[in-house]
């Protein structure tokens, strides 16, 4: 069986729009489009319930396709409709056991408008805005995929104690390894994890037009060892 016929269509997303940046496809077409085809994933009341998937036992979480086809998604221009169906048939799970723990989560600041599933959907859409009104910068950008993957778990910590930035970290640097990222590039993710809210303090605090203020970031940042 196909993820295409028993997941996609089994999860109630078979006709349902799904944006890339070629533009509007039927959920179906971009999965075969990528190659997404695999063993089926059982259903349940004309749902597609995951099951143990913090053990990665459902197939999608290893299929290197589906891996591949989550991060080009993530990098869409249009791929937050996409990541909010994948969220709602519990694919993003599947895929990334440890977002179950986002769900439908929600965090009581002035920060957050949304759940923090959905704040982080929201922020991988955002970090994608800003990739082109600054093409130059995101032109240096090393490890694209490791961006866009930080970005989607920057509040995996949500709900794990505090701080939940260094939490986090702990937690993003294995969720990356598992997901497929050899160890230097899972040490990014959970670098950026970890420093996220110095750069949200920094951007919200500091004087953005002074060279020093982005140099101390970047020393501070750095490169993991």
């Amino acid at each position: 069986r196909s993820l295409v016929r028993d997941f996609v269509r089994g999860g109630g997303l078979a006709g349902r729009g799904v944006y890339d940046d070629s533009g509007r496809q039927p959920v179906e077409d971009v999965v075969k489009n990528n190659g997404l085809m695999g063993e089926g994933v059982q259903r349940e009341g004309g749902r597609t319930p995951v099951e143990d998937s913090s053990k990665r036992s459902n197939p999608l979480s290893r299929d290197p396709k589906a891996r591949a086809l989550l991060l080009k998604i993530l990098q869409s221009k249009h791929g937050e409709n996409a990541l909010v169906a994948l969220l709602e048939t519990g694919a993003l799970e599947a895929l990334v056991p440890e977002f179950k723990a986002l769900r439908g989560r929600t965090i009581f600041d002035l920060y957050h408008t949304f759940t923090v599933d959905l704040h982080s959907i929201h922020t991988v859409s955002e970090l994608k805005k800003l990739e082109e009104a600054e093409p130059e910068a995101f032109a240096r950008v090393g490890d694209r995929d490791a961006l866009f993957f930080a970005a989607f778990l920057h509040d995996i910590g949500k709900g794990a104690g505090s701080p939940h930035a260094s939490l986090g970290a702990d937690m993003a640097g294995p969720a990356a390894q598992a997901f497929g990222f050899e160890r230097a590039r899972a040490a990014v993710v959970a670098s950026l994890v970890r420093n996220h809210l110095v750069m949200a303090d920094i951007a919200t605090k500091r004087d953005l037009s002074d060279e020093k203020v982005a140099g101390d970031l970047a020393h501070r940042v750095g490169s993991p060892a």
